[in-house]
């Protein structure tokens, strides 16, 4: 099977998540913890990014793949990008 790496359009583009983007989640949740406050009732934990990467649907579910995406939105330039939000 062939795995989707991403999309792009003119203001933003998703990209497959990977282990070495988990310190980038993490900041973004750290800097932005109305999400969890809303949600959890509580700020994100040091690991979340880390737990939330690992997670994956309960065992007796079937799936065959369990994609996460990055959306990022271009900057200006559009060559620099910041991390907006997590698609799962």
């Amino acid at each position: 099977m062939t795995r989707c790496r991403g999309f792009r359009t003119d203001e933003f583009f998703a990209s497959e998540l990977d282990a070495g983007e988990i310190a980038e989640l993490q900041a973004f949740e750290e800097a932005n913890p109305e999400y969890w406050l809303l949600t959890c009732g509580h700020p994100p934990a040091a690991d979340s990014a880390a737990r939330r990467f690992e997670q994956h649907p309960p065992v007796d579910m079937s799936y065959s793949e369990h994609l996460q995406f990055l959306v990022q939105m271009y900057r200006v330039e559009k060559s620099a990008h910041r991390l907006t939000s997590l698609l799962i």
